[in-house]
């Protein structure tokens, strides 16, 4: 929300130029962790960012070692 907020500022041109970069400034200050998109696709068990299924909420290797173990409810291996 903080960040929304410091870039609605940044991005308003009726705002003093010192203000927007104080805006700007705090922004930089913030968390990368703050970014909304950063924080809704992470894994659930692991915390990785990349290639994280939006079914399970798993990251790629946590579910592939889960559902060959047999610990996820309705996956199992194909046979064919």
């Amino acid at each position: 929300m903080k960040r929304q907020l410091l870039k609605s500022f940044i991005k308003n041109k009726k705002m003093s130029s010192a203000h927007r970069y104080v805006a700007l400034w705090h922004r930089s200050k913030l968390a990368r962790l703050s970014s909304s998109t950063q924080i809704q696709n992470r894994c659930v068990k692991t915390g990785r960012i990349w290639y994280v299924s939006k079914l399970t909420h798993y990251a790629r290797f946590f579910f592939r070692t889960e559902s060959y173990k047999g610990n996820l409810p309705g996956f199992k291996r194909a046979n064919w």
